[in-house]
């Protein structure tokens, strides 16, 4: 805005006065924050959705646990490639390891939302199976994580025994740079139907035999949280985020008196990444 001189004179003093017109410091800041955000909110909300256990059943074992994501670098809930398709539909053979997902136009991205939806079923003779989902984010250059990595061990439990990991700490003094977003244990709800094994085989179904559990396991990012990617010096872009992943690991648990390694329930899970390209 020009700036207006404005003189005045009489016979004591010459004094000169400046005038300006426009908005001050403070509310050009303001008028700025609200520019970004009227851009965040009528942008397009993008989706990445994914599937687990892709085209086959997953068993919980009892008392063990496995990353789901996060067991090294390239394995991240948050890998997302270039491209245009902007509602990609769940992939039922692979994990966005492995199908990323063509719907990124830019190096970064404001992520919203990370969605589950999940059915939990138990298995046989643990009707009451829980299971232990964690949501952790970890240094993308990370070659590998472990168990111990995630959760703080006990000592001492005796040859081929373990305290139950379902309540174990969560070990926050790790020097993986790993730090924790979500941790939630469910349940399987609901009576069983009161089937009993097979009398000329011996064999127990799942199939009426448990309750079965829909649960939610979601977390949102108030105002979004900018997740860059990598661009290789040669040009190629990488659809693994340049800082940061995000990996879940899940504990199952089926009942004291179960063997541990043994198949205790199931888990599917319908995944969703919800984004905007700013």
């Amino acid at each position: 805005m020009p700036q207006t001189l404005t003189v005045i004179r009489n016979p004591k003093s010459v004094r000169a006065q400046s005038t300006r017109f426009g908005l001050n410091k403070t509310e050009r800041k303001q008028a700025a924050q609200i520019a970004k955000n009227q851009i965040r909110l009528r942008s397009e909300t993008k989706q990445r959705p994914w599937l687990y256990p892709k085209t086959t059943y997953s068993e919980l074992k009892h008392n063990k646990t496995f990353f789901l994501f996060g067991g090294d670098g390239t394995n991240g809930l948050l890998n997302l490639a270039k491209g245009d398709d902007s509602i990609y539909h769940p992939n039922g053979g692979q994990l966005p390891r492995d199908a990323p997902g063509a719907c990124r136009e830019g190096q970064q991205i404001r992520l919203q939302a990370l969605t589950h939806r999940c059915i939990l079923s138990g298995d046989g003779p643990n009707k009451n199976t829980m299971v232990r989902l964690i949501m952790f984010s970890y240094p993308t250059d990370t070659t590998s994580l472990t168990e111990d990595d995630i959760l703080l061990n006990p000592t001492g439990t005796g040859a081929e025994q373990s305290w139950p990991r379902i309540f174990l700490s969560k070990n926050t003094v790790n020097n993986k740079g790993i730090k924790y977003l979500l941790d939630r244990t469910y349940q399987v709800s609901g009576p069983p139907s009161g089937a009993v094994a097979d009398a000329g085989t011996g064999e127990e179904t799942n199939w009426g035999l448990s309750g079965v559990r829909t649960f939610s396991f979601n977390k949102y990012f108030k105002n979004g949280r900018r997740i860059k990617y990598v661009e290789n010096p040669n040009g190629d872009d990488s659809p693994t985020p340049a800082v940061e992943n995000y990996g879940m690991f899940i504990i199952a648990y089926g009942s004291g008196v179960t063997p541990e390694g043994e198949g205790c329930g199931r888990l599917e899970m319908l995944g969703n990444m919800k984004f905007k390209d700013l």
